[in-house]
């Protein structure tokens, strides 16, 4: 099987490369988890071509389970017209769209504004621009990293975006066979998210084993694991969201570009410029 890094994701965006395919098996281990928000609603697919779409199968599998109202999916012309499916739990119903079936046509654009939630893998490519384009509640598969985007963090801050609740580890590729994505890929929704998390084990604090920002009054690690005992701010990686006890961590903002009031500074030591840091402090709780 062939591994997929962060790199081989970057060079799919630069290269629009964006057939990395959702599994059926991570379609329903995440979206068991939100069935009492989806009881009754419209669920929307923008980005799949019902032949073989597993959201598609998903829904219909499991439309009377869910208490679905309605579901729909569409898909881009690759060559043989752009389709829309329906399915009311009863009935099929398969339409020729007038456009291309972009996402970001005025049919499409309809659609997402009519219905209640959208629930798709959108293109890699596309990501930032995809969920510029909502306005509704959604699940969607992204790369965790797109979390520290300025137009994304400020909404996981304020609680209007969160993680799912699982990782998805490999996607399927067009010729059927699976390409591994090494813990990047992750599910971002509108809906609340509840895990309780332990408490992380803190390393004992000292001032030579962690560097302070030329930028900010904050230290640095580059490991959740290695996260120490210390009461000012601390710049941790992005995957601290996926562990972070919220009984002994409070989210204080990020170091990025610099460029506003939760995105602080440039997280730069000895001229060094690192990655992107999620900053934390103790709480009071400590």
């Amino acid at each position: 099987m062939k591994k997929v890094t962060n790199k081989n994701l970057q060079d799919a965006k630069r290269k629009k490369n964006d057939e990395f395919y959702t599994r059926y098996e991570d379609i329903e281990k995440e979206i068991t988890n939100y069935k009492e928000y989806l009881k009754g609603k419209w669920i929307y697919s923008p980005c799949d071509d019902f032949r073989w779409s597993e959201f598609k199968t998903y829904f219909k599998n499991n439309f009377e389970e869910l208490g679905l109202k309605h579901y729909t999916c569409t898909c881009l012309n690759i060559g043989n017209g752009a389709s829309r499916y329906d399915f009311d739990g009863k009935t099929e119903t398969l339409t020729q769209l007038e456009g291309n079936g972009d996402f970001r046509s005025e049919e499409c654009t309809k659609i997402m504004k009519e219905c209640d939630v959208v629930i798709t893998n959108p293109p890699f490519s596309l990501f930032k621009e995809f969920i510029t384009w909502l306005n509704v509640d959604f699940i969607v598969v992204g790369n965790k990293n797109a979390m520290l985007w300025k137009t994304i963090f400020p909404k996981y801050y304020y609680k209007q975006l969160y993680f799912g609740y699982n990782y998805i580890s490999k996607f399927r590729l067009p010729d059927n066979t699976f390409n591994w994505f090494q813990g990047s890929g992750r599910w971002f929704t509108t809906f609340p998210v509840i895990k309780e998390n332990p408490p992380i084990a803190l390393k004992p604090y000292a001032e030579d084993k962690y560097p302070k920002y030329d930028t900010y009054d904050a230290v640095n690690t580059d490991s959740i694991k290695d996260i120490p005992d210390y009461d000012g701010e601390i710049g941790v990686p992005i995957g601290i969201l996926d562990y972070l006890c919220k009984d002994q961590f409070t989210i204080t903002g990020m170091l990025c570009r610099g460029s506003g009031d939760i995105d602080k500074a440039k997280p730069i030591i000895k001229g060094q410029h690192l990655y992107s840091r999620v900053l934390i402090k103790k709480t009071h709780k400590q």
